[in-house]
Parts: C-alpha cells; sequence; structure tokens
C-alpha cells in the first residue's frame, strides 16, 4: 500500500536503510565523475496537524472498508487535551479538531499512509527521494554542466511539495529546508557553487551547505566522515564526563551497563553506512571506545586494552561495523525487504562441495574506480560477505545467523 521509498514505521526498514540507499546513490555518482544535489525539507509540527478528513480519504483510498473508517474516525474525532504545569495545575481542556495521538500503536502508521501521498506528487525525484515518518527528502544527480537545469528541477519538487502540503494542512518550514551539493574533492574545486542557480522554496532562497545533518546523520559535501565522527566523539565524550562525575562509586558491572547502554548506541547507529573508514578515522573512533573501557575498569592510559575488551566480551568499533552490516545484509536477503537495499546486492548463486548438493548468496564482484564508491555499502557488503564462513552464511534464520556472526567477529577482537 505505501511507497516502497517510504522507510518509516514498517518492518525491515530503518533510517539505516534509508541512509544507505541515498549514500549509496550519491557513491554511485561519484563513481561515475558526477554531481548530486540533495534536498531535505522540515513540516512543523507535522504528527499535529494532520486533517483528519483528509486523512480518512486516503484510507478509503487504500481500500479501508465503511467499518474501519467509522471506527478510526470515532479514535480521532472528540479527543480533548490540556496542558499541566509544574505545580499540578491543569489548563482548560481544548477539542483536538487534527492530528493523530502521539505515543499510540496507531499513529505512526496512520501518519505513514498520509504523508505517503507526496511521493505521486513529484515530477522529477518520485524514484530519487525519501520518506522517514514526517523527514522527507529528494536529490537528482547530473553532469557538472546540468548543476543548474538539475536545481531547476529540485525547485519544481519544492514547490510540488510546498503545494500538497498547502492541501494536504501540512506546513512546510522553508526556513529549515537544508540543501547540499555532494561530489568528489575533485569536482569541488572545479565548480562555483556560489554562481549557481539558487534553489528557492516558498519564496525563501536555500544556501547550499557543505555539511547536513540527515536523520542524525552528517552528511558533507564529498561524503567524508570526519564531521560526523566528531559528532560521535562529542556525544561519547558528553555522556562519560555526566557518568564520571556521578557513577565512580558504581561497581564495574553497574558501569559497564551504563555505558553499553548510554555510549555504544552512539558508535552503532547507522554505522553501516560508513563501515570502511579511512585508518586515521577508525584510530579516533577504536581510542574513544578505549576511552570508554578506561572509565568502566577505572585504567590508566597505558594499561593494554584488549584483555579488558576481552572480558567485556565486545566488539570493537571496526567490528561493530562488520556486525551491523552483515545484519542488514541478512535482513534483507531472508525478508526481501526493503526492495531499494535488494536491488543493490549483486547476488548469485554458488554451489557449495558438500555432500548434499547446497547453494549459498554470494555476491558478485565489481571493477570500481573511486574510493567514495568503493567504500560503500554494496562492495562493502560483497567483500565482507563473501569472506564469511559458508556456514554461517547459509543459515536459514536471522536469530541463528546473528549468534553465529558475533560470535565468529569476537574471535577476531585481537586484529581489528
Amino acid at each position: 500500500m505505501l511507497s516502497s521509498r517510504q522507510s518509516g514505521f514498517r518492518p525491515g526498514y530503518s533510517t539505516q536503510s534509508a541512509l544507505i540507499r541515498i549514500t549509496e546513490d550519491i557513491r554511485k555518482a561519484i563513481e561515475e565523475e558526477r554531481i548530486t544535489v540533495l534536498v531535505l525539507f522540515d513540516f512543523k509540527c507535522a504528527f499535529d496537524t494532520i486533517n483528519h478528513a483528509t486523512l480518512l480519504a486516503r484510507l478509503r483510498d487504500l481500500n479501508f472498508g465503511a467499518g474501519a473508517l467509522r471506527l478510526l474516525h470515532s479514535y480521532l474525532s472528540g479527543r480533548s487535551q490540556a496542558v499541566v504545569d509544574t505545580d499540578g495545575v491543569a489548563a482548560e481542556f481544548v477539542e483536538c479538531t487534527s492530528g493523530v495521538p502521539q505515543g499510540s500503536s496507531p499513529a505512526p502508521v496512520l501518519f505513514a499512509a498520509y504523508i505517503d501521498t507526496v511521493i505521486a506528487a513529484l515530477r522529477h525525484c518520485s524514484d530519487t527521494c525519501m520518506l522517514f515518518a514526517d523527514d522527507l527528502q529528494i536529490y537528482l544527480s547530473c553532469e557538472p554542466a546540468d548543476l543548474n537545469d538539475t536545481i531547476g528541477r529540485l525547485c519544481e519538487d519544492a514547490q510540488a511539495v510546498l503545494d500538497w502540503s498547502r492541501r494536504c494542512g501540512l506546513r512546510l518550514d522553508a526556513q529549515k529546508t537544508q540543501a547540499i551539493v555532494v561530489a568528489s574533492d575533485q569536482r569541488h574545486m572545479r565548480m562555483d557553487i556560489g554562481a549557481c542557480r539558487p534553489l528557492v522554496v516558498d519564496g525563501v532562497v536555500v544556501p547550499f551547505s557543505s555539511r547536513v545533518r540527515d536523520l542524525g546523520l552528517v552528511i558533507s559535501n564529498n561524503l567524508a566522515w570526519t564531521a560526523h565522527v566528531n559528532q560521535i566523539s562529542s556525544r561519547v565524550h558528553g555522556v562519560l564526563h555526566r557518568l564520571r562525575t556521578r557513577a565512580r562509586i558504581l561497581p564495574a558491572s553497574v558501569r559497564s551497563m551504563l555505558v553499553s547502554s548510554l555510549v555504544l548506541p552512539h558508535f552503532d547507529y547507522v554505522c553501516a553506512v560508513f563501515r570502511s573508514l579511512p585508518a586515521q578515522l577508525d584510530i579516533r573512533l577504536r581510542r574513544l571506545f578505549n576511552t570508554a573501557v578506561r572509565f568502566i575498569y577505572g585504567l590508566p592510559r597505558d594499561v593494554a586494552m584488549l584483555p579488558y575488551i576481552e572480558r567485556l566480551g565486545w566488539l570493537t568499533p571496526a567490528l561493530r561495523r562488520d556486525y551491523f552490516l552483515g545484519m542488514q545484509v541478512q535482513r534483507s536477503i531472508l525478508s526481501g525487504r526493503p526492495p531499494y537495499l535488494i536491488d543493490l546486492l549483486p547476488v548469485r548463486r554458488v554451489s557449495t562441495r558438500a555432500l548434499r548438493p547446497t547453494t549459498v548468496e554470494a555476491f558478485q564482484q565489481e571493477r570500481i574506480s573511486t574510493e567514495a564508491y568503493g567504500n560503500g555499502f554494496k562492495m562493502s557488503a560483497v567483500r565482507m560477505w563473501n569472506g564469511l564462513p559458508r556456514d554461517i552464511i547459509e543459515l536459514p534464520t536471522l536469530p541463528l545467523f546473528k549468534t553465529q556472526l558475533r560470535s565468529h567477529l569476537v574471535q577476531r577482537i585481537g586484529e581489528r
């Protein structure tokens, strides 16, 4: 029912899968010596401004029956809410005439169905867009000589998004719209972005930034990851600083739980997008990881870290990226979702030498000419997947694969 480019609130879809597809399209353009213009839109209070009549009409278009529509109308209408101040005094209740109840189970699915129609409004980017909840982004790749024409097409689609939002009762915040031109360093040296045609959204000229924050990932205009690693470092140091002031009296077992819950997610978030990092960035993340381990055990800086990492049973940052990359690949293969990632995996059937003939999924190698494309999801998946033991990639379920992949990677902690 929903577009394949809607990645929010759907099994098998995630911010990671959405960002993998976007960055992989950018990497492919760099491989072909093209440039990519990416535009990110922001809607004001999107969940709170959904028009109930428009939502029900959309659900009717999706073949919801009369009984289901009556039930949803009853669920959405007749609600009231009030604000309670710090003293516990409630303001007067006001009827809610729009929006979906946030925090409820149906709300995300209803919102996804509501906003999904924006894709049909796009003239040029219906195949090069991505939706995640209320985050919409569109992008086009082109030859450098066609940059102004490409910006013009993006302006047309930006106007289409604006017109759609007005029809549907949503408010597009043009002031918070972001745009970036992504290309190789060599291509940027030969371009004057300031001389390009302006990108205009609702009468507001949107400047082209050197970096944008996209679903929590910092994307730079040369697709380098220094700025994102800086963000990880800042957040990890911030968490550790707060923990040091409050957790010194806690035993190591409790500290490890705190670090596992509050620090490691910063290393793991969408890490399959930037699995293959330059050595200097990989070293920075490893040192940051070591800092967290030293906090757990109260270690000085000159102590060898490997025995303590092995005691924790944690994967190092590089191996964590391998783990999440492998999980993303296997999840997509087993579920067939999302199709925009399945399209990236060059699958072939390879016979094993077992006594009973079986087949496993392997990936075809591809010739590459740029580091940007070689370090992307597709080529990283090829190298990692084809290097795994066949008894792991033949496992029929995701839980079994997850356990065996982690055990396999734990044995390599001393290497990475």
